[in-house]
């Protein structure tokens, strides 16, 4: 808080002395020359060495000046009786002389200064004057790009703790320090946008839909369908995910990675590669294989998905139910597995990538074998 050093009460003492409160300090220099000092309140409190220094004479702001730059404080003139003092890290002070109104006597206008984030104590007309000019209120509507408008969406002044959030009806007000900053607003399932002020006191926002998923095209029996519009049973798997498994067997490798497929090893020996794959457990037809189906071409069975470099899927997609799978007839009772390969793109650069797996296998001991005279006795 900013507090004229008259108005505080503080204990008379010599201006001169060592260890003398900035408060004494200021409050004889007033009665002296009859002006008046603005200062924050905790700036009183400073313990000062003045010296032998008497602050007479019409060189005493030069003086006081001078004492104060060894504190890292800054005297500022602000009217022919009135002086402010800030610490040097504030910004610079701001002249509000001619913005006051004219009516306000020349005792009332000694505190004509206001820094950011601060406010003058009292609240009289004075200082409501002062802080309608340093506090600016915004206002508008947020809405979606339908016109809807939008409740609840997160309105905050970009480095700064102030903030609020619009109304029902997507309206908004907030009082910002600084008519040139920026705005940041945030909604769930809304792309963040900042809106620069630039002395606007009238700001009207149109939130874009930042879900992507909803957008995502999906592989369904010879076609393709946006997955905001997709109602069966289906599950997806991307390329990029199974090219992170160290796995030679593409069978092997999603397993775990599509819900309610399980993929069962064929065989526990060791370096056996594939599985057996099942879409929603095993049905009850006497063949329980899926139908696998490659770039749209259906194949003898489920195995052939092993002949596939796993490094050259771009999508795996599983129909789990009738309504997906229904355009392959009789086929897909068991579910259907539909692959996509990668394929060239008109404005993509080309691009080399190499993955190795390498690995040892030796027994950890040999065994002792016998001799035949050792097997006969």
């Amino acid at each position: 808080a900013y507090h004229v050093v008259s108005n505080k009460i503080v204990q008379r003492s010599p201006v001169r002395g060592d260890n003398l409160l900035l408060g004494d300090l200021l409050t004889n220099i007033e009665k002296k020359h009859d002006v008046n000092f603005l200062c924050r309140s905790e700036v009183l409190d400073i313990k000062v060495n003045a010296g032998k220094e008497d602050f007479t004479g019409n060189r005493f702001a030069y003086k006081l000046e001078k004492l104060l730059k060894s504190y890292n404080l800054l005297l500022k003139q602000i009217s022919d009786k009135q002086y402010a003092i800030s610490f040097r890290e504030d910004p610079a002070i701001a002249r509000t002389r001619d913005v006051i109104d004219p009516a306000i006597t020349e005792t009332s206008r000694s505190v004509t200064a206001t820094l950011p984030g601060a406010m003058s104590i009292g609240m009289t007309r004075r200082e409501r004057k002062l802080e309608a000019i340093r506090q600016q209120q915004i206002s508008g509507i947020v809405t979606a790009r339908n016109s809807l408008p939008l409740a609840g969406v997160s309105i905050t002044v970009k480095g700064t703790d102030i903030g609020t959030s619009t109304d029902n009806d997507g309206r908004f007000s907030l009082n910002v320090p600084d008519m040139k900053g920026v705005l940041v607003f945030s909604y769930v399932d809304y792309k963040t946008r900042e809106e620069p002020i630039n002395d606007r006191i009238s700001i009207d926002v149109v939130m874009e839909a930042a879900d992507k998923a909803l957008d995502e095209v999906v592989i369904v029996g010879y076609g393709t369908q946006k997955k905001a519009n997709l109602t069966g049973a289906v599950a997806t798997l991307d390329g990029a995910t199974l090219e992170s498994r160290p796995v030679t067997a593409i069978s092997s490798g999603i397993q775990g990675l599509i819900p309610g497929l399980t993929a069962i090893a064929s065989s526990p020996r060791p370096g056996a590669t594939g599985a057996n794959m099942r879409i929603r457990g095993i049905s009850t037809l006497g063949n329980s294989e899926l139908l696998l189906v490659i770039d749209g071409v259906p194949m003898a069975g489920p195995g052939d998905l092993n002949h596939l470099n796993p490094g050259d899927v771009e999508t795996i997609t599983v129909l789990k139910d009738a309504a997906s799978s229904s355009i392959y007839g009789a086929r897909a009772a068991n579910g259907v597995m539909l692959v996509t390969t990668k394929k060239g793109k008109a404005d993509a650069k080309p691009s080399v990538a190499y993955n190795y797996y390498y690995g040892i296998q030796q027994p950890t001991a040999q065994a002792e074998f016998l001799g035949s005279a050792d097997y006969i006795r």
